[in-house]
């Protein structure tokens, strides 16, 4: 792919968008995450290597953006980077995976 980042998602990198995800509802976010990242070339989950949890706890990835009583944190954006790319989650549910560039 090489589309642009999300546009919903101020994002400062050059970098392809490797895989994308759209919003599920009755999904976890987290595991919507990781089936972003095995869709990007040569992520394993269960291979051994850098995992989500060694990036972000997916608790609290699951956390961040769950409707409350009092919000339903419509906006915002979260990046982080894990297994050699960055990931994007827009707080709408759209996941990206973005190629990291080592500066």
């Amino acid at each position: 792919m090489s589309e642009t980042p999300m546009p919903n998602c101020a994002y400062p990198s050059d970098g392809a968008v490797l895989a994308r995800a759209e919003p599920e509802p009755d999904e976890r976010l987290s595991k919507r995450v990781v089936a972003a990242l095995e869709a990007a070339a040569g992520y394993d989950a269960a291979g051994g290597g850098e995992t989500l949890y060694d990036a972000v706890d997916p608790d609290a990835l699951d956390a961040l953006f769950a409707e409350t009583p009092r919000s339903d944190r419509a906006g915002g954006c979260v990046r982080f980077p894990v297994a050699g790319v960055e990931v994007a989650v827009a707080a709408d549910g759209e996941i990206a995976v973005i190629e990291r560039s080592d500066d």
